[in-house]
């Protein structure tokens, strides 16, 4: 697109894909991938954050996590209530889309934040983990939950397997994003884009 391409969703289109056929192959290549991040964020500078999300809702969930849930609320509820003003300009009555966005926002930004701690920053959270009863706790409750949220007996795997694997593939995609990282002699593939909601205003 910045060379004056055009690119486009055409859903006509089948790509059939064959997986890896055993499992040392498919944590190879998840590991390969996760290897690139560090390349293509030194040549696309800030378009490889593993995590986007308002830094009110980071801060909201880390004081959860840091084992202040009452600073958490609180930040939650203060952004909240300073939407409805930034709405007011393009909607006649905000609160309840401010609340339907904020309550959204957040809780989503929680699963988006999970998701970076186990696909990204593994190596330093199990490191905390090894000092740190609360570490383990966080560790836990982001590589577990968001895997029982997402199974589904459709899948026609059980629950457990299904859990374990999701751990392994986190796990190998950021051992690669770390290894990436040494190679290139920068961990700025692993630093997060914070946005500034509620912030900014509305255009």
């Amino acid at each position: 697109v910045r060379a004056g391409g055009v690119l486009r969703y055409e859903p006509t289109v089948v790509l059939h894909h064959e997986p890896r056929a055993t499992a040392k192959a498919w944590l190879s290549q998840r590991f390969h991938y996760g290897s690139s991040a560090a390349a293509l964020e030194r040549r696309h500078p800030g378009n490889v954050a593993p995590l986007r999300v308002s830094g009110w809702s980071l801060l909201a969930w880390g004081s959860a996590a840091a084992g202040y849930p009452f600073v958490g609320v609180l930040v939650a509820v203060v952004t909240t209530a300073r939407l409805p003003r930034k709405l007011r300009p393009v909607l006649a009555e905000p609160w309840p889309e401010a609340l339907r966005l904020a309550g959204l926002g957040h809780l989503l930004a929680g699963r988006w934040i999970a998701q970076a701690l186990t696909r990204s920053w593994w190596p330093a959270l199990l490191f905390a983990a090894m000092f740190s009863r609360r570490a383990r706790v966080v560790v836990a409750a982001s590589a577990l939950l968001p895997a029982v949220a997402d199974w589904s007996p459709e899948l026609g795997i059980g629950l457990v397997r299904y859990v374990a694997l999701r751990v392994a593939d986190d796990a190998s995609y950021a051992s690669g994003v770390w290894a990436g990282c040494c190679k290139e002699r920068s961990f700025r593939a692993l630093l997060p884009a914070l946005g500034s909601w509620p912030g900014r205003s509305v255009d």
